[in-house]
């Protein structure tokens, strides 16, 4: 039972007077009525109303009514079932009543006449159906079901008759009739009656039968049996009294002091006995209920607190909405009245005709009223109940959270902010449960945040921190675990950073690697745990070949820390990656991993280089390496200034210079040479041939006995000269018996004239005179006997020309006898015709005619002549490469000027001459080229053109001529 004292009282409904829309004045249509029965449609569109003189009427929700006369004597009950009126009444004196199946009228139509009623459908006599004992028994109520498929009718005895079947298509509705109930006159008549039927495959019926003094039900099968059969707790009603809603399958029943309620599905148990008990209007007369939706209006019969002489009686409304449990609305009329349902609205009809309607506020309205009075659990019941109430409910929902935050009842609060999801800004709550002592009710809140869908990052960090500051490590756990599955890459990382922040640094790697941020988890073990053979073992899960270059990022980013942490773990590691068979090796990357440490990953890289793997960077580390050792060893134990730095301490050799290829031969060079390296210098040097190169290094690092050395080896006056001019620059003391050697070696090879060598080694400062005038005095001596030859050679060239004289006066003056017998070109006796030459040669015709190119000169003399034109060393002034061999012979020569007078004596300066034959084995190049076959040291003869300027081609002219001697730096000048 539920006592209505704590409910509260509300002003849902507006009461106002209908109005005639024709008129525009009050409706008076129904001044005169007296209406002991009504029925509204099941679309609630219209209303049935009739008296007890058999008069029915039926009013739409335009205020259109339409009248005829049901009965000729008596009207008992109507009731509107589907698109079928059912009346019980009497058309004769004696007691003969009469069912009536009616087709619904057509509302609107404005007439009163008698024969514009309904078409009757079927009518049935109900007294016979009780046999002989029921002629005298008349029948007071009458229901039906929408489907059309059952009629219940009870009689004044308390016996109930019901026809399951399809009334409307059922030729005689006279045979199936059933006896629910048998006659118990001591109950009472039956007041009231109601059919429900149980959903599902097989259909079950319940009727449930109201007397004065009882409430029954009894449930039926298809066929009519009787399956279940209850007496309710209800001590029974008047007609007025009861109300049944087929929506809800709901049987509602007021007495003096209870409303109680009872459901159709509950009556197969026996519980379903007792049903709801309501105190509604305790103590108070009722005079009648009607219901409508949620809301159930009682009207009771009190006595007037302002008489009147017609009326001493008023009656009370008030409509209770029994779900919601308050009372929606309370008012009086000054009398007595009746209450009916048309189109959702209630109307009251007075006893002089009048109606009022209670028509409900909108929802926003009742909203209002709620709010001010902080009833915001009956706004969110009103709202669920209410069309289109959803959309306002999360705004319901938000204030009542802020008015429990106001209060300080943070729970509540929180409960009402979860169902506000959607419609409130989470930002707004979550700073209202920022503080310590609140962050319980804030995880809830996260909780159901996360739940609908609605959470993103910053509200997952939020959670994560508020589980971390309660130290809720299930409640974590469990979070972390539906985030892996769930999580983008960005929430992934905020939640990260948030364990991180927190010290929960094991979830935070755990969580890292299972949503694959390896580069957070790596962090955290290297930077923060220290774990650092967690975080190698980790980076060996990458070195299958798809993984390998994440795995090279990792060693970018950690393998230096990794190495000063636990190097030989990371050894094997990186061995494990760059030695086995399919691995790859990332110079950049092994280069990066030891710099500034190459000697602990020496070993390493001289592995990988020696699988030929690795490219030209690593095996120019790897020999920068070395001989950075090198260097270390040798000035390390000797001092930067040790002036042998050229030997070698070590093997440098097989160290270096296997790791040397054409492509960073070069660099290694230069490298050595900046490091002091001087072994691999040398050998790189000599590697390719450069020993002018190898002279110059020497000559820049001051190792003399090097570039003594070299001199000797190269043994051209371009060397010797350098190591003359690199001695005399010397600032340290010159070594007398070094100085001694060169000269001689200078001396021996020739390759220098004395006056050079005296004018490079006039400019020293630490030379003595003492070094040289060896040299010089041995010089002067040959020069000396080189006169005395000459001279001796002179007087025999002058007596030589003499006798050329005395032979050339012979030929001019005297016989000349010519005894030669054979011929110089076959060696056979001479016959005439022969021919003979003064140089005492013959030949004969056919041989002279093979061998001359001219009729004037002798075969033999001119190759002889040729032969002589050629010096002792082969020199030749008509070859094509002659400059080059005049300047190889004059760099070769100790005393020039003899090889100059050699080529003047071979016509280098006969400008008469227009062409010398090629030597033999050359051809000319060009038949029209006349340049092609002459010397290059002779002019070109002028050509057709006497005014054409000719060009000079003397190398001995000052104009456009090569001579070396004319050269700025020639020492003669």
């Amino acid at each position: 039972m539920s006592l209505t004292e704590s409910w509260r009282r509300l002003n849902f409904f507006d009461k106002n007077a209908v109005i005639d829309s024709k008129t525009g004045d009050k409706f008076k249509g129904l001044e005169k009525l007296q209406m002991c029965c009504w029925a509204t449609n099941n679309d609630g569109q219209g209303v049935y109303m009739g008296e007890s003189t058999g008069a029915l009427f039926a009013l739409d929700r335009s205020w259109d009514q339409t009248y005829w006369k049901a009965y000729q004597c008596s009207l008992s009950d109507v009731a509107s079932v589907g698109n079928h009126v059912l009346t019980i009444g009497e058309d004769e004196r004696e007691i003969n009543s009469l069912l009536k199946i009616w087709e619904r009228p057509e509302f609107g139509e404005q007439n009163q006449e008698v024969d514009c009623a309904p078409r009757i459908l079927k009518e049935v006599r109900l007294c016979p159906l009780l046999g002989p004992a029921g002629i005298s028994t008349r029948a007071t109520t009458i229901t039906g079901h929408s489907s059309g498929r059952a009629i219940a009718a009870g009689y004044a005895d308390g016996s109930v008759m019901a026809y399951i079947g399809d009334y409307a298509k059922d030729r005689a509705v006279t045979s199936k009739w059933i006896r629910i109930r048998e006659p118990t006159p001591v109950e009472g008549e039956v007041t009231g009656t109601s059919i429900g039927i149980f959903p599902g495959a097989n259909e079950m019926f319940v009727v449930f039968v109201l007397t004065n003094k009882s409430l029954n039900s009894y449930v039926m099968d298809a066929k009519g049996t009787i399956i279940n059969k209850l007496r309710h707790e209800a001590q029974g009603s008047t007609r007025d009294c009861w109300t049944f809603s087929e929506n809800n399958n709901q049987f509602t029943v007021a007495n003096r002091d209870m409303v109680h309620i009872y459901d159709a599905e509950s009556c197969m148990d026996s519980e379903g006995a007792r049903g709801k008990c309501y105190a509604l209007g305790r103590g108070l007369e009722k005079q009648q209920i009607a219901a409508f939706g949620e809301f159930l209006a009682v009207l009771t019969r009190q006595h007037a607190l302002i008489p009147t002489p017609e009326q001493e009686w008023m009656t009370v409304v008030t409509v209770y909405d029994v779900a919601g449990k308050y009372i929606a609305f309370t008012g009086s009329l000054p009398s007595l009245a009746n209450c009916f349902v048309l189109d959702g609205v209630f109307i009251l009809l007075a006893h002089d005709g009048q109606l009022s309607s209670l028509s409900q506020k909108h929802l926003a309205a009742k909203l209002d009223i709620l709010y001010k009075k902080s009833f915001f659990d009956v706004a969110i019941d009103v709202a669920k109940r209410s069309e289109g109430g959803a959309e306002v409910l999360p705004h319901i929902h938000s204030k009542y959270g802020e008015f429990y935050y106001t209060k300080a009842d943070f729970g509540n609060a929180i409960r009402e902010f979860k169902e506000s999801i959607g419609v409130l800004d989470p930002s707004y709550v979550i700073k209202k449960f920022l503080d310590g002592s609140k962050l319980p009710h804030l995880c809830t809140y996260l909780e159901a945040l996360r739940a609908k869908g609605k959470s993103n990052v910053h509200h997952t960090t939020i959670l994560v921190n508020a589980y971390a500051r309660l130290q809720e490590r299930d409640k974590l756990q469990k979070l972390l675990t539906n985030l892996e599955e769930t999580a983008s890459d960005q929430e992934a990382e905020a939640v990260v950073n948030c364990l991180q922040s927190s010290k929960l640094l094991n979830e935070a790697t755990l969580f890292a690697i299972k949503t694959g941020q390896h580069d957070a988890a790596l962090s955290i073990m290297v930077d923060e745990q220290g774990r650092y053979v967690q975080a190698i073992k980790f980076i060996a899960k990458f070195e299958s070949p798809k993984l390998l270059v994440q795995a090279e990022r990792y060693l970018e980013k950690y393998g230096r820390q990794l190495l000063r942490a636990n190097r030989e773990e990371m050894m094997e590691l990186l061995k494990e990656m760059m030695l086995t068979e399919g691995g790859s090796v990332n110079t950049g990357l092994l280069l990066q991993l030891f710099v500034g440490d190459e000697q602990s990953g020496a070993a390493l890289m001289e592995q990988v280089a020696a699988r030929g793997e690795g490219g030209v960077e690593l095996m120019n580390t790897i020999v920068e390496r070395n001989m950075r050792n090198y260097k270390k060893e040798v000035y390390g134990s000797w001092g930067e200034g040790y002036d042998k730095s050229w030997q070698d301490p070590f093997d440098v050799f097989d160290k270096v210079l296997k790791y040397v290829t054409k492509d960073n031969e070069e660099r290694v060079r230069r490298q050595a040479e900046e490091l002091k390296c001087d072994p691999v210098v040398e050998a790189l040097l000599r590697r390719v041939r450069d020993l002018s190169g190898l002279h110059a290094f020497h000559m820049r690092r001051g190792h003399v006995e090097k570039v003594v050395e070299l001199a000797i080896e190269i043994d051209s006056s371009q060397s010797w000269l350098d190591t003359l001019t690199f001695v005399s620059k010397m600032e340290t003391a010159i070594n007398d018996e070094l100085m001694e050697r060169i000269l001689e070696k200078v001396k021996q090879t020739r390759v220098l004239h004395p006056l050079v060598v005296l004018e490079v080694l006039s400019k020293s400062a630490r030379l003595n005179v003492g070094a040289v005038k060896k040299y010089v005095v041995q010089w002067l001596s040959e020069q000396r006997d080189a006169i005395t030859a000459d001279k001796a050679a002179i007087a025999t060239a002058e007596q030589k020309i003499k006798d050329v004289g005395k032979q050339i006066e012979n030929l001019h003056f005297n016989t000349q006898i010519l005894q030669v017998s054979k011929c110089c070109a076959c060696d056979f006796a001479l016959q005439l015709p022969s021919i003979f030459f003064l140089c005492r040669h013959a030949f004969h015709v056919h041989c002279f005619d093979s061998y001359a190119d001219k009729a004037d000169v002798c075969p033999k003399c001119s190759v002889e002549g040729a032969s002589a034109l050629r010096m002792d060393s082969d020199l030749s002034i008509f070859s094509r490469n002659a400059y080059g061999e005049f300047v190889d012979r004059m760099n070769k020569a100790e005393d020039s000027m003899e090889i100059i007078s050699k080529y003047i004596s071979s016509g280098l300066f006969d400008s008469k001459k227009s062409a010398a034959p090629l030597p033999a084995g050359l051809s000319p190049i060009s038949s029209s080229s006349s340049s092609s076959n002459r010397s290059p040291f002779h002019q070109p003869l002028p050509s057709a053109d006497a005014n054409k300027k000719r060009s000079n081609t003397n190398p001995f002219e000052v104009e456009e001529s090569k001579n070396p001697f004319d050269e700025p730096d020639n020492p003669f000048e």
